[in-house]
């Protein structure tokens, strides 16, 4: 990484992930840009309110202190910082002038989740998907397992609640039983998708929720979202938000979706639209215009080869 910096070796360089930013030389004198896909410190400030614990909250707030300030540092260092939703925007603005900042969404691969042939069978599937070793996603499904799964059983006797999702932590795989599955790892969410009747998703916002799973928007027609401090939750359904402060509250609508196919097909038609507004097509083009803004804006602010070469050997 340093030879290539120190030969200019490209017009402009992308670090994908906060992690990989230890990879990067102190001097950037190639135009370089971070590319958010979460705000790091946001997850370990959610632990440490949400925490199970009071030793859990302690070691969170100490992992959130340390991350937040390495996290500040990275988001300054760089030359612009991509996010993907207005709402990590808005927490990084914080730390630096929001002009460097651009809000590019989460793509879609729209050939591959595209909607398919209506199931024969109806089955009552409310699914969530998630990477199962996530805290947010484990606690997620505890709290719907424990607070909303038996009054949805109440209304529909034989819906059964399938998580899918890698590396399923203990206390998710403990969830299992006669309308619970767990199913680790699958080499493929598009089938268990199209088999759903709801989908259920967490986020923490909003903004979140539309740019990070607009994947899922081809068949999703329930979402619902946990709000870390107020733990209410949002139901958003074909682009329409209903607001709700009990878990019979949700439970109500997920039965009310299962069971009125009518209103399952005018939110599938209405989430496949929206989501072909994300196709990578589009997203990549937006990420590419930027990618070439930063480029000529950073021309001034960025050394020379010449002056980088110097530099090196006199620190030699």
């Amino acid at each position: 990484m340093k030879r290539w910096y120190a030969q200019q070796a490209f017009d402009v360089a992308v670090c994908d992930f906060l992690d990989a930013a230890v990879n990067f030389p102190e001097e950037l004198n190639i135009p370089t840009v971070l590319f958010q896909h979460n705000v790091e410190s946001e997850i370990w400030r959610r632990h440490a309110t949400n925490g199970s614990s009071s030793i859990k909250k302690l070691v969170y707030g100490l992992e959130f202190s340390k991350m937040q300030r390495y996290e500040r540092e990275m988001v300054r260092r760089f030359h612009h910082v991509i996010a993907v939703s207005e709402h990590d925007k808005k927490l990084m603005s914080a730390w630096v002038d929001a002009g460097r900042l651009t809000v590019v969404p989460t793509g879609v691969d729209t050939r591959q989740f595209r909607p398919g042939p209506k199931p024969v069978e109806n089955k009552p599937l409310v699914l969530f998907v998630g990477a199962m070793d996530w805290e947010p996603n484990v606690d997620a499904v505890e709290y719907f397992c424990s607070e909303i799964w038996p009054n949805i059983l109440a209304k529909v006797p034989n819906a059964h609640f399938r998580i899918v999702g890698r590396n399923p932590d203990g206390r998710v795989r403990r969830l299992a039983g006669s309308s619970v599955e767990v199913t680790g790892r699958v080499p493929s969410v598009v089938d268990h998708l199209r088999e759903a009747a709801v989908v259920v998703v967490l986020s923490g916002s909003a903004a979140e929720l539309a740019s990070r799973f607009m994947r899922r928007w081809q068949w999703v027609e329930l979402w619902f979202q946990r709000q870390w401090v107020q733990r209410d939750w949002r139901f958003i359904t074909g682009g329409t938000s209903f607001f709700g402060d009990a878990a019979d509250n949700f439970a109500e609508s997920v039965a009310t979706t299962m069971q009125d196919a009518a209103a399952r097909d005018r939110l599938e038609s209405a989430a496949a639209e929206l989501a072909s507004n994300y196709g990578w097509p589009l997203i990549g083009a937006r990420f590419g215009k930027i990618l070439e803004t930063v480029k000529k804006e950073s021309v001034e602010l960025v050394p020379s080869y010449a002056e980088t070469s110097e530099n090196l050997n006199t620190s030699s």
